[in-house]
């Protein structure tokens, strides 16, 4: 997804985001190596604002790929739910505006805590993202 070509060291940020006192989603991105990470970034802002702060790269598009899946014992820990219980997986890489990508992403949603909206429009005779 990040278009290496040979085993590159990787920055990886893992984190437990919810509300309401509960967890929702797991998230794991993975950070190419273009955009010099040194480890000690702010990662409690919003992480594209941390990833433009220290890298000066801005995110353009995404790829989007959802998945059901089964929660495994550590996922299930983590979004404190049983092992099987269904959880959508949400894989994304995210491109700067030269269409290199800079993250990929695998989201695990606790499916019974989260809805998933889309909203697709037609324009100029092509359905967006089509």
């Amino acid at each position: 997804a990040l278009q290496l070509n040979a085993p590159t060291p990787l920055w990886r940020l893992e984190r437990v985001r919810g509300w309401d006192e509960k967890p929702v989603l797991h998230t794991i991105s993975w950070f190419h190596p273009r955009l010099a990470l040194r480890g000690d970034e702010d990662t409690s802002q919003p992480l594209y604002e941390m990833i433009e702060k220290a890298s000066g790269v801005r995110p353009h598009h995404a790829r989007e790929e959802f998945l059901a899946v089964s929660a495994d014992v550590y996922t299930g820990k983590l979004l404190d739910v049983t092992k099987g219980t269904p959880l959508l997986l949400r894989r994304h890489t995210v491109f700067d505006a030269g269409n290199r990508p800079f993250e990929f992403a695998e989201i695990r949603y606790a499916s019974s805590r989260f809805t998933l909206t889309l909203d697709s429009r037609r324009e100029g005779g092509k359905t967006a993202g089509s």
